[in-house]
């Protein structure tokens, strides 16, 4: 037994020290103030949810629920970023263990691991923040990992495929954009499927592939029950899944040209896509299995990510997996591996930068953390590193736990979630910032939430200029401004 473990050690020393190596660039994580504006959402839904709220119903972001559940269970953001260590180490693993399966030369293998390990890991894609596209990521490498060992060729269990499509199912009840890594799976399949062959090697793929569809269904249909069954599954269709719809058609791309513009818009996207996948339809022949599988995974998980075309790092780190595997095809592939590899990433990166996607600061991030644990820096300057308005948002948040009791609302007209996620108070209405009430033109609700609970607290951020004509009439008719913390207004009710 201690050999074998001993052997086993020594064969995967690199997976083992790029672990390590995880852990290591993680540590600052565990130290960052509440700063960002997705990780306050998630905690103060979160922490609605634990005093009481129904997640939709009472209670809106427009992310399907684990990532919800995953906050209220741990209340606070030190448990969403051990979570999200975790979720690295676990992640960084089972990509190991794939890649093994693509690559025989163990130089491939590790360099490729290091690549996903460094682009999920540092700060530059947002690899320090909890979103949800680092908590789904175990979900899709472990079907990944499934599906590459156990497809139609090879003998699997017979579970084995509804197994593989749970994962994608809570991936996508992680963040709907997941169900394009699916989508490409599918598509492998369907480019692999045997035409030619004999009807009975047909069906085995066909098997297989509803079988996966079938595993996803079951979380997702769960899901629906479990809200069905509190009353709220019109709100969890309209917030969690559909609400997705309305966000892809949000935003535009940042140039003029009316050919790139067609040529970013849904309809152009799906083209390209549909011409490049019937272009390697026609080239399946002359290329072997796994680097199809990686290719195809690579550009339906670009399209996903270019889902709504809003420029966030973190949304590119779902291209992670399959772009850090063709990088290996880079070491390890033939000539025509090689060119179509570098075609793929080359074009990748110039869409990237067309489309403005800004990088974060990734030295800067460990040597103000540096500076911060030698001491060279204070508390107060290492919070406002992060942004300059992280101290004043602590000391709101300190004064509304010293005015408000725990389970009394307040209402905060601006985007400060972190507000609400610090204090541990809930919002007035279902929703925890402006732009969630701009967005959907939700202000007759507001008002009417804030004219039925009455806070004894509303905060207006003197940055925010949206005009919410309700709000100012009942800011004059019941309440005083009693305090001005930097920006923050804090009014008082009268009566």
């Amino acid at each position: 037994m201690g050999q074998k473990f001993v052997g086993w050690i020594e064969k995967n020393e690199g997976l083992i020290l790029i672990l390590l190596l995880v852990v290591i660039l993680r540590i600052p994580a565990l130290f960052e103030p509440y700063w960002y504006g997705d990780e306050g959402i998630y905690l103060t839904v979160g922490q609605a949810m634990t005093h009481g709220s129904r997640l939709y119903a009472q209670i809106v972001d427009h992310k399907t629920p684990i990532i919800y559940w995953l906050a209220e269970f741990t209340g606070k953001l030190i448990g969403l970023k051990l979570i999200l260590i975790t979720a690295g180490v676990i992640s960084t693993a089972l990509f190991y263990f794939l890649v093994k399966k693509l690559f025989s030369k163990t130089r491939a293998q590790n360099i490729t691991t290091l690549v996903f390990a460094l682009l999920t890991t540092l700060p530059m894609l947002e690899g320090n923040i909890a979103n949800g596209e680092l908590i789904l990521m175990p979900f899709v490498l472990t079907g990944m990992y499934g599906f590459w060992r156990f497809w139609p060729q090879k003998s699997a269990p017979a579970l084995t495929p509804y197994f593989i499509g749970s994962m994608f199912g809570l991936a996508i009840l992680t963040k709907v954009p997941a169900g394009l890594d699916l989508l490409g799976l599918g598509i492998f399949l369907i480019l692999m499927m045997p035409f030619a062959w004999h009807k009975i090697n047909r069906a085995a793929y066909i098997r297989f592939g509803l079988k996966i569809g079938a595993g996803c269904g079951v979380p997702i249909g769960l899901s629906m029950i479990y809200f069905a069954l509190r009353g709220d599954l019109y709100d969890y269709l309209q917030f969690g899944l559909l609400y997705n719809v309305w966000y892809i058609s949000a935003w535009g791309p940042p140039f003029q040209n009316a050919v790139a513009v067609f040529l970013s818009s849904l309809s152009g996207r799906l083209m390209i896509l549909a011409g490049l996948t019937f272009w390697f339809w026609r080239q399946r022949k002359n290329l072997d299995p796994g680097f199809l599988f990686t290719v195809i995974w690579f550009l339906y998980a670009l399209f996903g990510a270019l889902l709504s075309l809003r420029p966030y790092p973190h949304y590119l780190i779902q291209i992670v997996p399959a772009g850090a595997i063709l990088s290996g095809f880079l070491i390890e592939g033939s000539k025509q591996k090689r060119w179509i590899s570098a075609a793929i990433i080359g074009t990748t990166i110039g869409i990237i930068y067309s489309l403005r996607f800004t990088l974060y600061p990734t030295v800067a991030y460990y040597k103000t953390f540096s500076r911060y644990l030698t001491g060279k820096i204070t508390q107060e300057q290492y919070y406002n590193s992060f942004d300059e308005r992280v101290v004043e948002s602590y000391v709101i948040a300190k004064w509304m736990t010293e005015h408000t009791k725990p389970d009394e609302r307040i209402f905060i007209w601006g985007n400060e979630p972190i507000v609400y996620s610090l204090a541990e108070r809930s919002p007035v209405g279902k929703f925890t910032t402006t732009f969630h009430i701009e967005s959907l033109d939700a202000f007759d609700e507001t008002g009417a939430a804030l004219e039925t609970i009455k806070p004894k607290i509303i905060v207006v951020m003197e940055y925010e200029k949206t005009k919410f004509p309700e709000l100012r009439a009942i800011l004059a008719s019941q309440y005083v401004q009693i305090k001005k913390i930097g920006q923050a207004f804090i009014y008082k009710r009268l009566i």
